[in-house]
């Protein structure tokens, strides 16, 4: 019911923003959206469009494009996959372009290299809806286009914050950038940290099959929490080497992160022991990216690219079990070495002499390696023994190739991209397992897109994608604070879907937009828990499964009931899905992962999402007041004699900014203001997940607390 009630409302909204919209479109285009200079393919929103949003770097003006989402999301589950848990780099570029290039980075995400570009340095935004200008859409039905002025003078952005949250201390950061030209090199470099406190103790019941409390359980991470710093260095530059124009980008990044949990541990008649669970995270990483493009001859444009990524890993894990004397009765450490490398090359190939065309060949090729290294240790009388775990000790080595031409043709108010992708890998693995496997992957996909006016557009999409594995999915994990073990599968393979999307974008006046779009995929080797053992399961691949659904997303003005200068911004996703549970042989949903966080809650196997932004912006005061709210589903995650469940509360954030002194701009941010609860239900069986009787359950609810955040920043 909540679901139809939220659906019902978007769509009042947005027909009554349309009407409205409809009668002041003609003096929309002089302040919003510039449709009189623009293709149907392409809506310009120039750089005053943003000014009454006070932003201060070209992210806060790309989050105000209405209609447009940035895809930022590194560890995305379903067929918006983006980011690095995409296969390799043409299907990790995103929907982002500054000045029609892309930047050649994958482990920098399109919203970081935003937040170092001034806003002063904004010329305008395109909103690209189609083939224009031989742009290379990779796949992409929508960009956002960031076009720089140039001749600007060197520009320093700064932003300083402090956060505090309650029962966990304060917690500052900031960030400073600069952009500026050195003769005809023009170029941008960075550094942001944080440190951060925080956690999300609570209690956690264990009741038997009958519903009785058999054992009372509290994780209190006061004190420390969980603590560290985070600190990120950026050099991005490009300039022209003779006939070349080429681009850097480069990250160096450390987080060192603690984290403390004690837990108290109480039968119910019982004394009560603590367990004391300390994690400590080690990890630097090194990104790599380089460029050159070149006009080989009239209508030819050729680019090369080279991609290095390097992450050193060192995390340990200890876990010291007291009696109720307080007399430490066993120590277990986990001593954890990992090193990712990853290097790509590719070369892209434009060719644009055929009228109304513009084709595209592709060819990249990959090296992905994890060398994994865990040894467990127990500890107790004085003696140490070194535990046996299988697949702790394994090498994971790919070599890739992938090839694709494509040729996107335009006919009046038709546009269609359409090509053919092939993909060859061989994935080899030392150690504790020795194995070698072969794959070959055809990649089709077909855009259509058809645009009667700048107000309209209906899309459709027919494409194969497929994932990129994750490494640490071959290796044995162990997750201390749920005293689980995971095994690792050295068979794991890809998961290959076919998407299917059809998506209709109405347009009223330079604010409202409303987007419908309905998809359905077909999945090839669900990636899912495996059963190994009647207790053990380990990633791997349960068959073929579907996912179906609704994506509605809106940006409604709110003038026609008042508001002045006010927007709403809502997106709701409506799922379902279906594979066969290997461990039952019964239909069941695809399995979900992970919390609550708005910015995600739509890459997650779940049955609805929704997020509801407001924004009210008083130019002459210039002071900003807004908030959202946002909620998903619960995310169940099928083991194989357990049954995990995952929900939470309503996300809900409020703030006010202004920049009224100083050209400073002041913000502050109440974050989870409702104070949700994470609630967390395992439900143990005796032998087989529902083939068998419960056995026990485990109630856990997590809070991370209320937080308010106070930011500033300027540029000069």
């Amino acid at each position: 019911m909540k679901i139809r009630i939220i659906f019902a409302l978007i769509i009042a909204l947005g027909m009554n923003a349309g009407v409205n919209a409809q009668q002041r479109s003609a003096a929309g285009a002089q302040r919003g959206a510039d449709a009189s200079s623009s293709s149907e393919e392409i809506v310009n929103y120039p750089a005053s469009f943003f000014q009454q949003y006070n932003p201060n770097n070209a992210l806060d003006m790309v989050q105000q494009i209405p209609g447009f989402v940035i895809s930022d999301c590194l560890s995305c589950l379903n067929a918006q996959q983006e980011g690095s848990s995409r296969r390799g780099f043409g299907a990790s570029l995103g929907n982002i372009l500054i000045n029609d290039r892309r930047p050649s980075a994958k482990q920098d995400s399109p919203s970081a290299i935003l937040t170092r570009i001034p806003a002063a340095s904004v010329d305008h935004i395109e909103l690209i809806r189609g083939q224009v200008r031989g742009i290379d859409l990779q796949g992409q039905t929508v960009v956002a286009n960031i076009i720089l002025k140039t001749d600007v003078p060197a520009t320093v952005r700064w932003e300083t914050f402090v956060r505090q949250t309650f029962g966990h201390g304060l917690a500052p950061g900031g960030s400073i950038s600069m952009i500026d030209r050195i003769g005809n090199i023009e170029y941008n470099i960075g550094a942001d940290a944080r440190y951060s406190n925080f956690g999300d103790g609570g209690p956690e019941n264990i009741f038997d099959a009958n519903g009785n409390l058999t054992e009372a359980r509290f994780d209190d991470d006061g004190g420390p929490g969980f603590d560290g710093y985070d600190f990120n260095t950026y050099l991005n530059g490009s300039t022209y080497l003779g006939e070349n124009y080429v681009t850097l980008n480069t990250k160096l990044s450390a987080v060192v992160r603690d984290e403390l949990l004690e837990r108290s541990i109480t039968p119910v008649g019982g004394e009560t022991s603590t367990t004391v669970i300390d994690t400590e995270r080690r990890n630097l990483s090194f990104a790599l990216g380089l460029d050159a493009e070149r006009l080989l001859s009239e209508d030819l444009i050729g680019k090369g690219i080279f991609l290095l990524y390097y992450l050193d890993q060192g995390p340990s894990n200890g876990r010291r079990d007291f009696n109720p004397d307080g007399d430490m009765e066993l120590l277990t450490v986990d001593d954890i070495d990992k090193k990712t490398l990853e290097a790509i090359t590719r070369l892209e190939f434009t060719y644009a002499g055929w009228d109304n065309h513009s084709v595209q060949f592709n060819m990249e090729g990959a090296f992905n390696s994890l060398d994994s290294a865990l040894l467990q240790t127990e500890h107790a009388g004085g003696v140490v023994t070194i535990i046996d775990v299988p697949g702790s000790v394994s090498k994971v080595e790919e070599i890739r190739g992938d090839f694709l031409l494509n040729d996107t043709w335009n006919k009046d108010a038709f546009s269609v991209e359409f090509g053919l992708g092939a993909e060859v890998s061989d994935i080899s693995q030392t150690g504790d397992t020795e194995l070698d496997r072969n794959f070959f992957f055809m990649k089709p996909y077909i855009n259509l897109t058809y645009s009667p006016s700048q107000q309209q557009q209906t899309r459709l999409r027919f494409a194969r994608d497929v994932s990129q594995l994750d490494f640490n999915d071959f290796v044995t994990a162990v997750t201390q604070r749920d005293d689980d073990l995971t095994g690792g599968n050295p068979n794991l393979k890809p998961q290959a879907t076919w998407q299917a999307e059809v998506s209709h974008e109405r347009r009223f006046g330079d604010l409202g937009v409303v987007t419908v779009s309905l998809f359905h995929d077909w999945i090839d080797d669900v990636q899912d828990l495996l059963p190994l053992s009647p207790t053990l399961e380990a990633p791997g691949n349960i068959g073929n499964g579907r996912r179906w659904g609704t994506d509605i997303e809106a940006t409604i003005p709110l003038h026609w009931i008042g508001l002045q200068d006010a927007r709403i911004d809502a997106r709701l996703r409506l799922q379902d899905s279906t594979v066969t549970d290997p461990v039952t042989g019964q239909n069941r949903v695809l399995s979900g992962v992970g919390g609550l966080d708005p910015g995600f809650s739509f890459a997650n196997e779940n049955n609805w999402s929704y997020l509801i932004k407001f924004r009210q912006d008083f130019k002459e005061a210039q002071v900003s007041w807004g908030g959202e709210v946002g909620e998903q589903a619960e995310r169940p995650r099928f083991k194989v004699d357990e049954l995990d469940v995952r929900s939470e509360g309503v996300w809900f954030n409020a703030f006010a900014e202004t920049t009224r002194w100083f050209g400073l701009r002041i913000r502050v941010e109440g974050i989870n203001i409702l104070n949700y609860n994470e609630n967390r239900v395992r439900t143990f069986y005796v032998g087989q997940r529902d083939l068998t009787a419960v056995d026990s359950s485990l109630v856990q609810t997590f809070n991370n607390g209320r937080r308010i955040n106070l930011s500033i920043s300027g540029s000069f």
